[in-house]
């Protein structure tokens, strides 16, 4: 949870940066809209544990496109450096959603509590005509 919250933190700086100071068009919106991304994918990720990866493939994309969109050199660092704590806290696992039963794993306990429910009743009582 606290890896998640910090990169909700991380997207909203990277949102809010993209109006702090000047950047080119195309690099502005390429900002805020990473930023909201990266937010709405770290609350997701609260409840959803595999989400997050989502963010791993987002930070990718911030230094990629930050080098190759046209740029002003702060923005540059600030994305960079954006994009390292958001792959960083997207790589932590949360510790609540560690092993989830598979589907298959709770139908085999299912079938397991069954067959110790008939094994402990015992046979069938045979029926009276």
């Amino acid at each position: 949870m606290i890896a998640r919250t910090l990169n909700l933190l991380v997207g909203s700086w990277l949102f809010l940066s993209a109006f702090v100071w000047r950047h080119p068009d195309p690099q502005f919106t390429n900002t805020w809209l990473v930023g909201l991304l990266c937010a709405v994918i770290a609350v997701a990720a609260v409840s959803y544990p595999r989400a997050r990866y989502w963010n791993v493939l987002l930070s990718a994309w911030l230094v990629f496109s930050t080098l190759w969109l046209p740029h002003l050199r702060p923005t540059v660092w600030n994305n960079i450096i954006v994009a390292l704590a958001m792959l960083a806290f997207a790589l932590v696992p949360s510790p609540e959603a560690e092993h989830k039963p598979t589907l298959d794993e709770r139908l085999q306990a299912v079938a397991n509590a069954i067959a110790r429910e008939q094994l402990t009743r015992g046979p069938p009582a045979p029926r009276r005509a």
